[in-house]
């Protein structure tokens, strides 16, 4: 079940008057949403056993991303654009990321064009750790190093990357037929 005992000092002890045993209660929700559960403590007394109700709330997080540039998607060759990525945990808990979890990818025009990593962070988040930027063209990617990042519920990591063009042309992103920018694309988190 989505509930059960641990460290159960309980479990086939008999009580003297006034004695005490203790009991951990976990709580591992297989869904969002509120989830209902009991104890059922027995004894000798004649209203046995006694109940203990519980309640929960399941929760997970959800990363959403967005993605904008600084010349509105049309400029004069030669010249340089930026693009800010922002992921954004919109659920109820923390994204969780580990050392190594990429947080993001993205798809970037692969011909006539370089990049460079401005910076970034987190807006809110707990843990340890620092961003790997991995320009491994035509392709961007940015993991977690070093320790463990806890995205908050309403916090955001934000990307700042330039492009510069080595040539005129059009510039797509994503490339055809590839997927837009994605969150999360190994699936670490759970959502």
């Amino acid at each position: 079940g989505e509930y059960g005992l641990s460290n159960n000092s309980c479990d086939g002890t008999l009580l003297i008057p006034n004695g005490t045993c203790t009991f951990d209660v976990t709580f591992s929700p297989l869904s969002i949403g509120a989830k209902a559960g009991s104890v059922s403590i027995p004894s000798n007394a004649a209203a046995s056993p006694y109940i203990v109700s519980l309640s929960g709330n399941g929760v997970q997080p959800e990363l959403t991303i967005t993605k904008t540039n600084n010349v509105g998607g049309s400029m004069t060759y030669p010249g340089t654009w930026q693009w800010t990525i922002t992921v954004t945990n919109t659920g109820t808990a923390d994204a969780i990321f580990n050392d190594g979890d990429y947080i993001l990818r993205d798809y970037l025009p692969s011909t006539n064009v370089s990049y460079q990593f401005d910076g970034g962070g987190f807006g809110t988040y707990t843990g340890s750790g620092s961003l790997d930027f991995d320009a491994t063209l035509p392709d961007i990617y940015v993991r977690w190093i070093g320790g463990t990042a806890n995205l908050q519920p309403g916090g955001q990591l934000i990307l700042v990357y330039t492009a510069t063009p080595t040539a005129g042309g059009i510039f797509i992103n994503p490339r055809p037929s590839l997927p837009f920018c994605q969150a999360d694309p190994d699936n670490v988190v759970s959502e």
